[in-house]
Formats: C-alpha cells, sequence, structure tokens
C-alpha cells in the first residue's frame, strides 16, 4: 500500500529553520529535467538536478513525448512539468522515466501556493513513463528520499509535517485563543455593541491564523443564523484557518454585514487534519481521531459554559450505544442575548467526524 515516505523527517528541518525551499532539489513548472543518481547503499540513493530547460512550445504534452521517447541511462532519471490546456481547463502534468534497472519510490511535495499541498510516492518501473495529473497550476514541487520501493520506509501516524511548517498551534494554544476571542465576543455583547472585525482579525494575526481567499461566495443557513432583521451580509465573509497538530483541522469564518466591520455570526468548523486529498485510516488512527474530537468537544463546552453559562439544552445522541450516526448537541442563551450553538457530528467508528459552533445576536 502506498504512503507518505519519510517527508516529515525530510523537509521539517527545513521548514522549521525558515530556509529556502531550494536547499532540497526543486521542480519549476515549464521545464524538462534530468536527475542523476548514485547509489548511497541500503538501498537508498543520491541524486542532483544536473539540467533543467524550459519548454521549446506551450503544448507540454507532445514536449514531454518526444524528450522521454528515448531509453534513459541507468544513473538518470528524466522528467517533464508543466501546464496545459484540455477542455478550457488549465491541467498540470508531471512525467517522469526512470533508468534505474530496479523498481525505486521518489518522494515529493506538491505545492499548490503557501498553504495547499501534499505529499506523494512516486514509484517508478525502469523505462516506463508514469504519469500524474492535477486540476489547476502546480506551483512548483519538493523531491525528497529516493530508494529501492521495497526499502522504502513507511510514514507512520505523525501526520503533521504541516505543523512542523510552523503552520499549526498546539491544543492548548488554539484552546487558549478560542477562550480569548470567547471573551472578547462577551465583552461586546455586555457593553450592547457588535462585536468588531478588526478586534477578531487582531487575535487571529496574534496567532498566526492564515487567511483563506476563495473565488466564489459563501453564505450561512437559515436554520443557523435567523437574520430575523434580514441583514444583507458580506458575499465573501473573512475566513481564517488554523491547524490544531496534529489532527484537527480549524475554520473560522466571520459573516459581516455588507460594507461594514459588523460581525453578525461567527462560525467555527473543526474537520479531520489531512496531508492528503483523501486518506485511509487504520482502525488505531480513527480512535486517535475520535479520541482528539470527543476532547475538543468537551473543552469547548467546559469554555464555554465557563466563560458563558450554563446551557440551556444538551442532547447527546453518542451515548446512545447503537446509534451508527450521532448528533451531540448543546445550546445556550445568554443574558446579553448571545446564542450558542454547539454541534458534534461523527459516525460511531470514527469514519467522519465534525464540530461546528456557531454564535450570534439577533
Amino acid at each position: 500500500m502506498k504512503r507518505f515516505l519519510y517527508l516529515c523527517a525530510l523537509f521539517s528541518t527545513i521548514f522549521a529553520t525558515g530556509q529556502e525551499y531550494e536547499v532540497v532539489p526543486t521542480l519549476q513548472p515549464g521545464t524538462k529535467f534530468i536527475l542523476k543518481v548514485s547509489s548511497s547503499g541500503n538501498g537508498s540513493y543520491d541524486y542532483s538536478i544536473v539540467s533543467e530547460k524550459p519548454y521549446d512550445g506551450p503544448n507540454t504534452l507532445s514536449d514531454s513525448v518526444t524528450f522521454l521517447n528515448t531509453r534513459v541511462p541507468e544513473d538518470e532519471i528524466r522528467g517533464t512539468f508543466g501546464t496545459f490546456k484540455s477542455a478550457g481547463k488549465t491541467r498540470t502534468i508531471l512525467r517522469l522515466k526512470s533508468g534505474i534497472p530496479k523498481e525505486v519510490t521518489l518522494s515529493t511535495l506538491i505545492l499548490f501556493d503557501s498553504v495547499n499541498y501534499y505529499g506523494l510516492d512516486l514509484d517508478l518501473s525502469p523505462n516506463v513513463v508514469r504519469g500524474d495529473y492535477w486540476t489547476g497550476p502546480v506551483a512548483f514541487i519538493l523531491c525528497g528520499g529516493l530508494c529501492l520501493t521495497d526499502e522504502s520506509p513507511q510514514f507512520v501516524i505523525q501526520r503533521d509535517s504541516t505543523c512542523l511548517k510552523n503552520l499549526g498551534l498546539s491544543p492548548e494554544k488554539a484552546d487558549e485563543l478560542f477562550r480569548q476571542q470567547l471573551r472578547c465576543i462577551k465583552r461586546s455583547y455586555d457593553e450592547n455593541r457588535s462585536v468588531q472585525l478588526p478586534e477578531m482579525e487582531a487575535l487571529e494575526h496574534q496567532y498566526a491564523s492564515r487567511s483563506v481567499e476563495r473565488s466564489y461566495g459563501r453564505g450561512i443557513s437559515k436554520s443557523m443564523y435567523p437574520n430575523t432583521r434580514e441583514y444583507i451580509l458580506e458575499p465573501h465573509p473573512k475566513e481564517y484557518l488554523r491547524v490544531e497538530c496534529p489532527y484537527l483541522s480549524n475554520n473560522i469564518i466571520y459573516f459581516t454585514k455588507q460594507n461594514t466591520d459588523q460581525v453578525l455570526v461567527t462560525l467555527w468548523e473543526w474537520s479531520k487534519f489531512s496531508e492528503m486529498p483523501f486518506s485511509f485510516e487504520d482502525r488505531e488512527e480513527m480512535e486517535l481521531f475520535k479520541k482528539a474530537f470527543r476532547e475538543k468537544f468537551e473543552i469547548l463546552r467546559a469554555s464555554i459554559t465557563e466563560i458563558m453559562g450554563d446551557p440551556v439544552t444538551v442532547s447527546l445522541q453518542s451515548e446512545q450505544p447503537y446509534e451508527e450516526k450521532f448528533r451531540d448537541s448543546v445550546i445556550w442563551h445568554t443574558e446579553n442575548g448571545a446564542k450558542i450553538c454547539l454541534d458534534f457530528d461523527g459516525h460511531a467508528d470514527g469514519g467522519f467526524l465534525k464540530i461546528s459552533l456557531w454564535i450570534y445576536r439577533e
């Protein structure tokens, strides 16, 4: 089964020390390249980029076919990396051909931008072209370890190279940030004024949250925010992302009144953090996720109760032993007029887990 190679071990030093990406071999889009390979023993290989040239023309597919048509020497890996148009869409293609006379695996990190990336293990057979495709552009590709396929060290449950890149928070820091946000909201409502976006953003910046820019608008349902005064909401609300290492990803969305900094609804969403767009979780990993989400739910519940007062409604379906799907829900109505809803949705086996929390005042 394909898994990540030792990306954490390779890239943590680079990211944690703030060095440039060029410390490791980096593939740039729009190029054809040659990796010169030498055996370092124990099933591993050293290599370097000895040739990297731009394409002669705009058609990546035809150019890569020409470049990779001949037999590759035993001490080389050749490849092309670039974009092409298909059905009106931009697609990215990486093609590799190894001359090494054994099956080898090359670990890579595919970077779409400074926030979105994932690790990919590329299994290469002797003088067989491998092609990988992505919809949209890829900024560049970092190349990691090169090993015999059957010697490849496997990436185990430490799924947090993003955390090593200093994009994440420890659970303790994340919980403290949430309590500060909650106190800020309570103070605003106690003073009978609206929550102001700059106040909340100042806390996000303090904890190095990542701003999320989307090309499409985002709204909130009437079931979550009735909007009885029929405010017009900003169609592109401010959104931030925090990774709570190593299991939780937290999106925070501030729905404001259009053309103002007046926050009408604050929404937090916690989901599983994964480096990959898909993942295969074994039973042990599912249990770790379940534990992390349950602890987060209980910490949120306790923090809200401590700062805002006792809830008015508590429903815990997860305590019913025969439920395959559940929703644990806690609701607060505070003296200052705030309504707070905390939902924990999941499957009993841990395959799906999500926590949602939203606060508003009509």
